[in-house]
C-alpha cells in the first residue's frame, strides 16, 4: 500500500509536468506519454481501492459463528503484507488479530462435549466477563465484545443441542422396544447409556435414566439370562471374586 501510494503520487506529478510541457510544446508524443501515465495511475488507484475495500470489510464484519473467526484471521494475515508500511492500518490489524485469536481460543474452550449445560453456561459468562475486563481504551474493535460472546455462545449451544438430539435419537430406543431385547443386547445398551455425554439436557438425561431403568427391568425379567449377561460384562478380576462368593454360598 505504501509503495502504491508513492507510485500514484509520482504519476500525478508526472501528469502535471507533462501537461505543463505540452503547454509549451504541442507534441503528440507528450500527449501519448501523458495518456499512458494516466492509465497507469487509474489502474493503481483501482488496485488501491480494492485493498481499502478489503480492509473495510474487516471493519464492517460480523461474527455469527466460530467459523467466521478463522476466515477473518486468514484475511488479516493477507492484509498484513498488503498494507506493509502503513503503520496506522497495521496497528489496527494487530489489535484485531489479538482479539480474534482470543475469540477463537475461548470458542474452542466452549466447544467441549464434556461440559454439562450448567458448566457451559457458567464458563461462557466467565469468559465474556474476563474479556470485557481485559479490553483497554486502545482496543478499538469492529465487534462489541459482549455481543460477540453472546453470539458465539448461542451458536455453540445450538451445535451442542443438535449433537445431543442426534445422540439421543441414535442410542435411546423406546421402552417398549427395550422390553423385547435379548439379554446381551440389553446389557450392551445399559452400559452405553451409563456413559451418556455430559452435554445432554436435564430432560434428555431423564430419558436416558428411564431407558436404563427399562434395561434393569428387562434384565430382571430375563432372570438367568440377565445374570449371565451381567456376569459377562464384569472384568476378569470381578468374575473371579464373583465365583469365590458363589462357591461360599453353595458350600
Amino acid at each position: 500500500m505504501a509503495q502504491l501510494n508513492q507510485l500514484i503520487t509520482l504519476a500525478t506529478t508526472q501528469i502535471s509536468s507533462l501537461t505543463e510541457a505540452y503547454g509549451h510544446v504541442h507534441s503528440q508524443d507528450i500527449l501519448d506519454l501523458r495518456s499512458r501515465v494516466e492509465a497507469f495511475k487509474k489502474s493503481a488507484q483501482k488496485i488501491l481501492e480494492g485493498h481499502k475495500s478489503r480492509a473495510a470489510k474487516i471493519d464492517n464484519s460480523q461474527i455469527e459463528k466460530p467459523e467466521d473467526i478463522e476466515g477473518l484471521l486468514a484475511e488479516l494475515r493477507a492484509l498484513f503484507s498488503v498494507f506493509d508500511g502503513c503503520q496506522v492500518d497495521l496497528g489496527n490489524f494487530v489489535i484485531y488479530q489479538k482479539w480474534l485469536q482470543r475469540f477463537d481460543g475461548d470458542a474452542a474452550r466452549l466447544d467441549d462435549s464434556t461440559l454439562t449445560p450448567a458448566a457451559f453456561t457458567k464458563l461462557a459468562k466467565s469468559l465474556a466477563k474476563e474479556a470485557k475486563a481485559t479490553q483497554t481504551d486502545d482496543d478499538e474493535l469492529p465487534w462489541d465484545i459482549e455481543e460477540t460472546y453472546e453470539t458465539l455462545m448461542q451458536a455453540i449451544q445450538a451445535q451442542r443441542e443438535a449433537t445431543a438430539a442426534q445422540w439421543l435419537a441414535e442410542h435411546v430406543p423406546a421402552k417398549k422396544n427395550i422390553s423385547a431385547f435379548e439379554a446381551r443386547d440389553v446389557q450392551s445398551l445399559r452400559t452405553l447409556l451409563q456413559t451418556a455425554p455430559a452435554l445432554l439436557s436435564k430432560d434428555q438425561t431423564k430419558k436416558v435414566d428411564e431407558a436404563v431403568a427399562a434395561c434393569e427391568v428387562r434384565l430382571d425379567d430375563l432372570q438367568v439370562d440377565g445374570l449371565l449377561a451381567k456376569f459377562e460384562a464384569l472384568s476378569n478380576s470381578a468374575k473371579k471374586e464373583f465365583m469365590k462368593t458363589a462357591e461360599k454360598m453353595f458350600t
